[in-house]
Formats: structure tokens, C-alpha cells, sequence
């Protein structure tokens, strides 16, 4: 689609265009151009384009204002017309006219900014009201001002498409005038960047409509495109008229989101879907323009601190036993260590190393695309409130502070957080191996850690009710019932003081190499459960072989997001989930939402088990999955496990997930057909209970 409007006052481009002439309104044969319009979605669109149109006259005035224009000599030389032949008009579900046409520049100079204003009159030639549009179209681009606002422009002889929306009656309209003002775009520089369709648009049948889809391609050496857009004018299949403009963002993004740049040399991918364009009424003829905000593009120079935020737990928040401390950090040089601490007097009390994770916040990964290491932004660390002064009962002030690799330093926040474990009813305790972000190989790698309850209930001695995971999947029960003295002594009184260590021989080589997560889960005799010691680990094998229980692909060539375009979204089966650590409960099904969209919640170190199939003992299937970072598909997020035969994903995600996780899986059928299925996974900050 196209960008929708600027507004300015400029010098007018036609003589012919300020005369009065009137040009009757031929109807379109309503046998051909029949449509089905629904009134509440035609309005959202036309709020949209409207909107557009206001953005791109306040972008227009601020850089007008910045650039020496010098007017033509030649006013002239710009000349635009309208092309009738070419112009339709349609009820827009409302009763008002929706009216989409050709033009032409018929003069001698090049022109851009260039704005139609067309006004409606009845039978008897009364004034009815009017509207503007911004004209799009075009093979060369030019930049306005100082400030990188590039849009195309038209070439003596070249055609532009544009739309006008006025509150007129489609049925009273009879005739219109139309005239255009314009820019002489041979006083303003072209644009640095080159973009391009790589290969090419392809068009598909989108449930009925008619869908655009592919990439865009920036072929400069230097200059990076923001707030890229492509427009698009469709045609109709009985007499080349345009019945259509729409516009979307070029990077995945919806209306309004976009941050994403296409870097030199990079393409990224574009997805449009005419929603009042019936495929079997569009000729497959259309015509195309880009806008974008373009800038100079190097490495980004060592100047800032870092900065980031604190998110959770929540200021005020009532815990006990372990809380997930959690937010991100990005900083022009890179980011070397993000430290928590907690206030004592007048001074800070080191408490720990945060951990940066992979793939922990996609969010913040595409909202920043420049900064290194934009990936690993998610930080998180478990902190163990009873270790806190006082046995962890009081009130805590919390710092994170992210220091670069340069030791510059920001303090990302500072929560206050209120413990009683003193009156905490459920199991606590921690994992001691592997570390915390350390590493683990070997097939008889020993995972130690510890559990307590609070009297008067019990931890059984055998280790039955306490259960071991890796990346969402449960391994078993751990060798309980084990002494520590630093822990009996630390934790005197309780039932199992003096033998709250355990043990579980975990082989590694099931595990793909890379980051995993590990937690242990315990239920005590009075039913109370809770999650013991959830941290990051690596696997470092020389040799991992990856099975079905491993990290989902992540040995695997992750494709573009272009691979996936034409796969079929499958809605004959529900997908369902069971969320928390019960594998006996019974999965429910994930509403859609009005995008299609599989969508759920789950809260911060939960767990939760998507079924994508009823075909659990189907033979010849089998699954594969992507998570969405901006425009770009990557592995399975960190923590997770994906049964690629059965088609059931697990994850137990760590601390420093925290945010929406757009999540996609591909079946592939006995006969190679393939569909997909779109799951967001939002997680939100933990509730703590005590």
C-alpha cells in the first residue's frame, strides 16, 4: 500500500485543474463491481487512512519548514491530470462515496508532494463537500529537507494512484472537479537508500481477498530506511479501474509500532491484505510506491551509559521465599554485567549477577535492531528472600545496576518489596548445580539442591513429591533426605533440617548444546506447592545429540519469515493448553482472537504444555516451531521442549521472561502437506502468594 497524505501549501501545478470543470460520475456496473462491505470494518479502515493522512501532513510541514525551497521558474512544467478512464467510485458501506483514481504528470519537470483536492456536486451542480489525497506512485525517490523523509516521485509522463474519502453522499454525488498541487521535486536531492521488491510481489488468495506479500530490499551500502511503507493501487478485472489504495508497514509491524530498519544491503518483508478487494474481482494489475525515513547508517559510536528497565517484582509487592528479579538493559557498547544489590544504611549489599538471556525479550529486540547484543537484553535472577537480613521478614529496598563494557554505569530501578517468611505456609529451598548461568556435560551430571517446609508440615523423605525439570519437561524425583549442615544450621526446627539436600543424576547428552532451564517443584504434606531454585544453565557437550526432548531446532537452519508465507493457517483443529507444574490436568482450548491468533497468559516462572494436534498416535506427522523476534524467525524460546512426533511444545520459562511471545508451528502431513498454527504466549508478573 501506500503512505497516506502530506498537506502543504504549495504553488498550483495545472491551469486545467483550477478550472471548474465538471466531470460526470459513471457508476460502476454493479454486476461487476458487486461487493460485500461491512459498514464497522470499512469505518476502522478509513480511520486508519485518515489518520495516516494527518501523520503525513504534520511530517510534511515540520520538514518544509526545515528546507530553502526556491519556487520554479516554470510552474508549469509541473502539470498533473486526472485520468477518468481510470477513476471508480463506491458506496462505502456507510452511504458516503469511496473514490480511487489514476493521474498523470503531463508536464515537462518532475513532481512530488503532490496533493489532489476534489470536490463533489449534485444533479443540479449544488456543492456537496470534498476531500483530499495524497498522490502515490512513481520510480524515483527524493529526500525532503535535512531530517531523511524520502517518498517517490512523478516522472514527466509517469502515472501516481490516490484516494479521497468525503462525508458525500454516494447516492446524491453526481459530478466532480478535481485539481492538484505539487512540489518541482528537481530542488530537492534524491534519496540515499535504493529500495526495491527482492524478488518480487506475490499475490495470493487470502480467504476470499486479495493478499500482497514478499520483501523489500535496501540496496544502499550506507543508509538505513525507518518507518519504511509500501503502497499499493489494485485493479479490477473488467475495466482496469482502481478500486482500491491501502498501505502497510514494511517490517511486520502493525500501523503506527513500526521501528524497524532495513539495513544496507538487507531486506525485510511486507504482508497486505485488501480486505474489501474480493481476489476473483482484482485483475492481479497494481501499481506500487514507497516512503520511509532514510538516515545515515555506522556502527554506533561509544557515547551513552546503559539503559534499560526494572520490571519485576513489583514495587510493593508482598513475597516470600524466591522472587524472580527481572527487567533488561542495552547499551551502545554492549552491555558486561547487570548486578543486584539491596540498601543497607547508606550503602548497597551486593546480592548476585543477573543472568542475560537469549531470546528472553523479543520485544525489546525489535525495538532496538541497532544496539548490540539487542537479543540478550532480558535479564533475570531467582533471589532467595530468606537469605535476606533477618530471615528474610521486613521491608527491602532492591537496586539493578547495568554497567557496559566500557564501566559505565545507570541504575535500571529500585523496588521496594515487603517478605514474611516468618508466616510463609509453602516448600522453599534452591539448586546449587549447576550454578547460575554455569554449565553442565556428561551423561551422570549430579543436579544438587535443597527443600524445606515450614512446620508443621513435612517434605516425604524418599523425594516423591518433589519433582525435577528441564525446559518444561519432568525428569523425576531427585535422592532426598540428604544432610547439609550449612542448612541445618542455617534453618533449624524444621521437620527436615537435617536432611533437606537431594540429588538427581541428569544426562546431558539428551540435551542439545546451549542454554536450557532447570527447577525443582515440591509439595509438601499439607498440599502446598511451590517452585525451588529456577536458574539458566549451558550444556557443553562435544557431541550433544539432539532428540526429541531437546531444546526445540536449535541445531536447526531457522528460515526467513518468507518460508512460512504460503503455509495455510490450520483452524479445523483447536490448539489447547494446561498451564502449572499438574501434569494430570486437563488442557483446555485457546480462544482465537479477531486476528486468528491462538492467544493466552501465563505468569512469570509458570509452566505450560500446548497440545497443537488431536493426532497423538497418527503416524507420518511431524512438528517444527519458530518464536517471531520483530520480522525474523528464531528458535524455540529458552526453557522450552517441542515433541516434534507428537506435537506437544513445553515450557517453563525462566527469570527475565516477561512480555507477549509470538510463537509459530508448522505440521507437516504424511503426504508433505504443510499448515501452520499462530500461539501468543503473554507472561505476566508474578502474584506472589505466601
Amino acid at each position: 500500500m501506500m503512505f497516506v497524505l502530506f498537506l502543504s501549501l504549495i504553488y498550483p501545478l495545472n491551469g486545467r485543474g483550477r478550472e471548474e470543470k465538471r466531470v460526470l460520475i459513471k457508476r460502476p456496473d454493479p454486476t461487476a463491481e458487486a461487493r460485500i462491505v461491512d459498514r464497522a470494518e470499512m469505518e476502522v479502515k478509513r480511520q486508519r487512512l485518515m489518520e495516516a493522512k494527518v501523520r503525513k501532513q504534520e511530517i510534511y510541514e515540520r520538514y518544509a519548514a526545515a528546507a530553502k525551497r526556491t519556487k520554479a521558474d516554470t510552474p508549469n512544467a509541473v502539470n498533473i491530470e486526472i485520468q477518468p478512464d481510470y477513476t471508480n467510485w463506491q458506496d462505502d458501506g456507510s452511504g458516503n462515496v469511496y473514490m480511487t483514481a489514476l493521474c498523470r504528470n503531463t508536464g515537462s519537470s518532475y513532481a512530488a508532494m503532490i496533493k489532489a483536492t476534489v470536490m463533489f456536486f449534485d444533479i443540479g451542480d449544488n456543492y456537496l463537500g470534498s476531500d483530499t489525497g495524497w498522490v502515490y506512485g512513481g520510480t524515483h525517490n527524493v529526500r525532503y529537507g535535512t531530517l531523511g523523509y524520502c517518498t517517490n516521485e512523478l516522472s514527466p509522463g509517469e502515472y501516481g494512484f490516490f484516494y479521497v474519502w468525503p462525508d458525500v453522499s454516494y447516492a446524491n454525488a453526481h459530478s466532480y472537479s478535481v485539481s492538484f498541487t505539487a512540489e518541482d521535486s528537481t530542488l530537492y536531492p534524491l534519496a540515499h537508500a535504493a529500495l526495491a521488491f527482492d524478488p518480487d510481489v506475490y499475490i495470493t488468495d487470502s480467504g476470499g481477498d486479495l493478499e500482497f506479500y514478499g520483501d523489500v530490499r535496501n540496496s544502499s551500502s550506507d543508509y538505513v530506511t525507518y518507518f519504511t511503507e509500501v503502497h499499493f493501487a489494485v485493479y479490477n478485472t473488467t475495466s482496469t479501474k482502481v478500486i482500491d489504495v491501502d498501505f502497510t508497514f514494511v517490517d511486520g509491524s502493525t500501523y503506527g509500532m513500526s521501528t524497524s530498519a532495513i539495513y544496507p544491503g538487507m531486506s525485510e518483508p511486507f504482508d497486505l491484505v485488501f480486505a474489501f478487494c474480493p481476489i476473483s474481482q482484482t485483475s492481479g494489475a497494481y501499481s506500487s510506491s514507497f516512503e520511509w525515513y532514510e538516515d545515515y547508517y555506522a556502527a554506533l559510536p561509544e557515547v551513552d551509559p546503559p539503559f534499560g528497565t526494572f520490571e519485576t517484582p513489583l514495587d510493593g509487592a508482598s513475597v516470600a521465599s524466591s522472587i524472580a528479579v527481572t527487567g533488561w538493559a542495552l547499551d551502545d557498547s554492549g552491555i558486561d554485567n547487570v548486578k543486584i544489590y539491596r540498601k543497607e544504611g547508606g550503602g548497597l549489599v551486593y546480592i548476585g549477577d543477573a543472568v542475560l538471556v537469549e531470546g528472553a525479550r523479543p520485544d525489546v529486540a525489535a525495538a532496538f535492531p541497532e544496539y548490540p547484543n539487542n537479543t540478550r537484553a532480558g535479564w533475570g535472577y531467582m533471589l532467595l528472600t530468606n537469605f535476606l537480613p533477618n530471615g528474610g521478614n521486613g521491608t527491602y529496598q532492591i537496586h539493578a545496576i547495568a554497567t557496559d563494557i566500557y564501566s559505565k554505569s545507570t541504575t535500571l530501578g529500585i523496588k521496594t518489596i515487603y517478605c514474611d517468611n516468618a508466616h510463609a505456609v509453602k516448600p522453599f529451598g534452591a539448586i546449587d548445580t549447576p550454578t547460575q548461568g554455569g554449565s553442565a556435560s556428561g551423561s551422570n551430571f549430579i543436579n544438587w539442591g535443597w527443600v524445606l517446609t515450614p512446620q508443621p508440615n513435612i517434605i516425604p523423605t524418599n523425594g516423591s513429591t518433589i519433582n525435577v525439570w528441564v525446559d518444561g519437561a519432568n525428569l523425576g524425583h531427585p535422592n532426598y533426605n540428604n544432610y547439609r549442615p550449612d542448612i541445618a544450621g542455617f534453618f533449624p526446627g524444621y521437620a527436615n533440617s537435617n536432611g533437606a539436600a537431594g540429588y538427581f543424576s541428569l544426562d546431558t547428552a539428551n540435551y542439545t548444546n546451549g542454554v536450557h532451564t532447570i527447577q525443582w517443584t515440591a509439595t509438601d504434606s499439607g498440599g502446598n506447592s511451590d517452585g525451588i531454585g529456577s536458574r539458566y544453565f549451558s550444556i557443553n557437550n562435544s557431541a550433544s545429540v539432539s532428540s526429541y526432548f531437546s531444546q526445540a531446532i536449535s541445531q536447526a537452519k531457522v528460515p526467513g519469515i518468507s518460508h512460512l508465507d504460503n503455509i495455510p493457517v490450520d483452524f479445523s483443529m483447536p490448539v489447547k493448553a494446561a498451564k502449572g507444574f499438574d501434569e494430570n490436568s486437563e488442557p483446555q482450548i485457546i480462544s482465537w482472537d479477531e486476528q486468528g491468533m491462538n492467544r493466552t497468559t501465563m505468569e512469570e516462572l509458570d509452566r505450560i504444555e500446548i497440545v497443537l494436534s488431536d493426532r497423538t498416535n497418527a503416524k507420518g506427522y511431524s512438528y517444527s516451531g519458530y518464536m517471531l523476534v520483530g520480522n525474523r524467525l528464531s528458535s524455540l524460546p529458552v526453557g522450552s521442549t517441542l515433541d516434534r512426533e507428537k506435537g506437544t511444545f513445553k515450557w517453563n520459562p525462566g527469570a527475565g521472561f516477561l512480555g507477549r511471545y509470538k510463537l509459530v508451528f508448522v505440521e507437516t502431513g504424511p503426504n508433505r502437506e504443510m499448515n501452520k498454527k499462530d500461539v501468543i504466549v503473554e507472561i505476566l508478573p508474578k502474584q506472589y502468594k505466601k
